[in-house]
């Protein structure tokens, strides 16, 4: 191969594999906590009520007119603290309490769904009595390690079973929506954190509005009322005055084949007077890192946009996340916003969620009108806060105010209200699951929900942000690996050599002919030399007398790296699907090597990281680094006779070089993407190999053709005219 269309070559991949490799970086760096970041405050619980800023809502009682202008509300001290005030009014001393209190309500959990093989439900959901939230979503087909997905394979009837017997090396259920630690407490998703109800038109001694507020509901202990196999119902009761006020009712409801939670919350006005209620919940919660090189962990939500009202989604990486924190704590008061947003603004929100590399919980606030998608009229604030785990990584919690405070004319205005003796009911439903194409946008999965389309899950799937590809392509290289995984019996590392197949032969017509133009490049090498010395003075004729030169010998210095070039999109596409795709997730070639070909093969791996090497021996890369070798190495290059010092020595390096720039690459990728490039590199060594020998086999038979057979008083048979031969001539006839 020339010297310059090998480094030209060589420096376009390089580009492609160091722009890879910067944007993993990039991704990562912006993962990272930032040193100087101040303590944010939380943003589900703003320290002055008039951060909020005026926001209108409709058909919502107001005091009285009578009564007094409402000061701004101040938190109620808990039942102890209460008591011991005696100085206040004897009214104004009254405890206030949810009933049954932590005192006499014991720790209790349960689960609804399974992941028993067989059941039918895609999770088990282990919910708590303590803010009546989740604990922990088990996914029924998904598992932390190849090795527990191996052992549910082999024996899915006593998996759990087996698994106890070495819990070192079986990890069991992937699960998601696991609390987070913030300092001493514990944020339990779905957990009720704030309850504030107002008594409309009482007020107390000292002429105030009667306001009950509970901040830190979700460490209050609910009461379970009642349990299936589907659905837990929990309820909590809210006394003023030694009389009941207020009893919420919040019910987590599964169905086979399906990954919705459905959760319904339901206000039941105990009291003969208008309530007004403000109710807040803890969201999804930060999940796990997936990947090695980059982490795709995001912060997602979607708002409703545009005259068509379709649903645009954002997913904010945790840097992006404390840019936007920070700018809002340094923000004048009245400025200050939710972050991501609101249900009543002019591109309202209407869920929110995290997400990972393949899996995603997004919980949606359902409107109350169920014909149609619209933002609901809860008037409710969507929030994310940032904690910080003892290691210093990121642990973000989403949540879901509804009711929001508003403030119009400085009187704060509250957002469900409750008429005497009445009931209003506040329904979301918590997507938790893999991001899966097919659920998401194909009608005719089975696990497929309208209300995912209309959301925009698919959205979710995050491709790294390549400016290189597009999600079109890379899904449709996605449902053809899929598509041949079918007749590969499942097996994706053999869905990847049939890949590499059907690529090499839709190629062949245009690798021959780049073969072709190689060798022919490489016998008019010395005719090339002979130019170059000729004018070497004289740039501009030597670049006409070399095209010219192409022209009459039918070459074309470009066509050798055009498959490469080709193969690139497939190469970059692969790339961007494997690292979002679920379906490749553990997904392996062998029962004990390349058993997942979304993360590197790892034949040995150990706990300590190694510099450039990390924590495992990859084999892969190393084989892909001998092919590439062989392929440099036989490639048509320049005669050595044809060749100056210089060329021979770009000829050897570039030998060496490009083997060596695809081991660092490489090292780390997806086992599946080195497992393709690997494969397509063998297969090009063959085909090139058998092109030419075509090739020499040709020029061979021409060569015999033209030679003559020299003998004496005879001409050789092949320069003797042939006779005619007639239509009845017939062989030995």
């Amino acid at each position: 191969m020339d010297p310059k269309r090998l480094i030209i070559m060589v420096a376009l991949t390089t580009v492609f594999v160091v722009g890879l490799f910067w944007f993993t970086q990039k991704d990562r760096q912006a993962q990272q906590p930032a040193a100087t970041q101040p303590a944010t405050q939380p943003a589900t619980q703003p320290a002055d009520p008039a951060a909020k800023p005026p926001v209108e809502v409709a058909a919502l009682p107001a005091p009285p007119a009578d009564a007094p202008a409402p000061k701004p509300p101040v938190e109620k001290p808990e039942p102890a603290a209460a008591a011991a005030e005696s100085a206040a009014p004897p009214k104004a001393a009254q405890p206030w309490s949810g009933l049954p209190t932590s005192q006499d309500q014991p720790v209790e959990t349960v689960s609804i769904g399974s992941v028993a093989h067989g059941s039918g439900f895609m999770f088990r959901v282990e919910l708590t009595n303590e803010g009546a939230g989740i604990l922990g979503v088990q996914l029924a087909d998904h598992f932390v390690t190849v090795e527990d997905k191996q052992l549910y394979a082999s024996n899915p009837d006593n998996y759990e079973t087996a698994r106890l017997k070495d819990p070192d090396k079986y990890k069991g259920h992937y699960t998601l929506l696991t609390p987070v630690a913030a300092g001493s407490d514990r944020l339990v998703p779905l957990a009720t954190r704030r309850l504030w109800v107002r008594i409309v038109g009482r007020t107390d001694a000292n002429g105030q509005p009667v306001e009950i507020r509970l901040a830190s509901l979700h460490r209050k202990r609910w009461a379970l009322t009642e349990t299936t196999p589907t659905h837990a119902t929990f309820t909590y009761t809210l006394r003023y005055d030694g009389q009941d006020v207020l009893r919420v009712h919040k019910t987590f409801h599964v169905e086979q084949e399906n990954y919705t939670i459905g959760v319904s919350c339901r206000l039941e006005n105990l009291s003969d007077e208008p309530l007004q209620v403000l109710t807040g919940a803890i969201g999804p919660t930060w999940l796990q890192r997936e990947g090695v090189r980059a982490d795709n962990r995001f912060i997602a939500y979607g708002r409703i946009v545009g005259k068509d009202r379709l649903v645009q989604v954002k997913l904010d990486k945790a840097g992006t996340i404390d840019k936007k924190l920070k700018a809002r704590s340094e923000a004048p008061v009245d400025k200050r916003r939710p972050i991501p947003g609101t249900s009543d603004e002019a591109d309202p929100v209407v869920w929110v969620g995290a997400t990972n590399k393949y899996f995603a919980t997004l919980l949606h606030l359902k409107s109350q009108t169920d014909d149609r998608l619209d933002a609901p009229k809860w008037a409710a604030n969507f929030n994310v806060e940032a904690n910080r785990r003892e290691d210093g990584s990121p642990a973000y919690i989403t949540s879901v105010q509804i009711g929001a405070e508003r403030n119009k004319a400085g009187v704060d205005v509250w957002g469900v209200a409750l008429a005497p003796r009445s009931t209003r009911r506040i329904t979301l439903d918590l997507f938790a699951g893999p991001k899966d194409r097919g659920i998401f946008s194909n009608e005719k999965d089975p696990l497929f929900r309208q209300s995912y389309e209309q959301l925009g899950y698919l959205d979710t799937i995050d491709f790294g942000g390549c400016f290189i590809t597009s999600a079109w392509l890379a899904f449709r290289v996605m449902w053809l690996l899929k598509m041949l995984s079918h007749v590969t019996l499942g097996n994706y590392g053999l869905a990847i050599f049939a890949l590499v197949f059907i690529v090499r032969l839709l190629l062949h017509p245009l690798t021959k002919k780049s073969q072709v133009s190689m060798l022919k490049m490489q016998k008019i090498n010395p005719q090339m030399q002979k130019l170059k010395e000729k004018y070497a003075d004289d740039k501009d004729t030597l670049n006409k007398e070399m095209m010219k030169l192409y022209r009459e010998q039918g070459a074309t210095p470009l066509l050798g790296c055009l498959p490469m070039f080709l193969q690139m999109p497939i190469w970059i596409a692969l790339y961007t699907g494997i690292s979002a795709s679920i379906d490749l997730r553990h997904a392996g070639l062998l029962p004990v090597w390349i058993t997942d070909l979304a993360a590197p093969d790892a034949l040995i791996s150990w706990s300590t990281p190694v510099f450039l090497i990390g924590t495992s021996f990859n084999l892969l890369p190393i084989l892909l680094t001998v092919a590439m070798f062989f392929q440099t190495k036989f490639s048509p290059q320049m005669s050595q006779a044809a060749a100056d010092d210089k060329a021979k020595q770009q000829q050897k390096m570039m030998r060496y070089l490009m083997p060596g720039m695809m081991l660092v690459f490489f090292y780390a990728a997806p086992s599946g993407l080195t497992l393709y490039i690997m494969a397509s590199t063998a297969a090009g060594l063959l085909d090139s190999y058998l092109v030419r020998r075509h090739i020499r086999m040709k020029e061979a038979e021409e060569a015999a053709r033209e030679t003559t057979i020299s003998m004496p008083g005879k001409r050789s048979r092949s320069s003797r005219p042939k006779k005619p031969k007639g239509p009845n001539w017939v062989k030995g006839g």
